[in-house]
């Protein structure tokens, strides 16, 4: 959550509370009584250290918007008993390499494996943190803040950009999916 904006919120909604708290009793001094006045003037000043918080909340989530991610990592194989027994130190190494594997040359928030053929699947690399994400993710990411930055979903770092275009390609991760391609088809 952007605490500059969360900031923002929260002082308008005192500011719009505090106003309030004073304007409502006046309005009504004369068709109340003191002791009405005083009650109601209590009841306003128990919501806004109720409620100011989660007000402010939420109108930062409704303008920045909010998006819940599934960050689970899909099992690359089911282990029964019988293998877990028979397994060696040098097995241990072989079951951690698809982990490897995954977090090397897939995209961390949609999970699919990058690509150096599909402009969608193609790994770019955020500028301010350097962590990587596919073209289609930094679409949606860029679109998310009206194309003028894309907040890093694994570290909340900015990075400021106009359009998908500007951000460099992850030449890495492409020589890896590369490699990994050859070692599929046996070429060199």
């Amino acid at each position: 959550m952007n605490t500059g904006v969360h900031r923002k919120h929260l002082t308008r909604v005192l500011l719009f509370q505090i106003v309030a708290i004073h304007i409502l009793p006046y309005l009504t001094h004369y068709t109340r009584t003191t002791e009405e006045m005083t009650t109601i003037r209590y009841g306003q000043w128990n919501f806004m250290i109720a409620m100011t918080w989660n007000m402010a909340d939420f109108l930062t989530v409704n303008e920045s918007g909010l998006e819940l991610l599934d960050t689970r990592i899909p099992e690359s194989r089911n282990y029964n008993e019988k293998d877990i027994e028979t397994s060696s130190d040098s097995d241990a190494e072989d079951t951690l390499e698809p982990l490897r594997e995954l977090s090397c040359t897939a995209c961390k928030i949609c999970f699919r494996e990058y690509s150096a053929d599909s402009k969608k699947r193609i790994p770019l690399m955020l500028s301010s943190c350097g962590h990587t994400v596919c073209w289609k993710c930094a679409g949606k990411l860029l679109k998310q803040n009206y194309n003028s930055f894309i907040c890093c979903p694994l570290c909340r770092k900015i990075t400021y950009t106009g359009s998908v275009h500007q951000l460099p390609r992850n030449y890495a991760i492409i020589d890896v999916i590369q490699m990994k391609n050859r070692e599929t088809t046996g070429t060199h």
